[in-house]
């Protein structure tokens, strides 16, 4: 697994099916936004972190690199 927080919402995205629109608008940011984030340009917050794991069911512990994207979406 990738261990940069930007790679991490990529791999998670991509594993989810998702265009970088689906996955802003599902959490109420914009796709620009997650670009700028898988991009590493800015980090993501908590809060964006906690919405992706409330919306798409995610344990929070694949954001910490302790399990692959295949274990962590319930």
């Amino acid at each position: 697994m990738n261990t940069q927080m930007g790679d991490r919402i990529h791999d998670l995205r991509s594993y989810l099916g998702l265009s970088l629109s689906d996955l802003g608008r599902a959490i109420g940011y914009t796709g620009t936004h997650i670009l700028r984030i898988e991009q590493e340009v800015v980090h993501p917050s908590e809060r964006v972190i906690q919405k992706i794991c409330d919306v798409f069911h995610v344990d929070p512990s694949y954001f910490t690199g302790e399990m692959p994207v295949e274990q962590a979406v319930q």
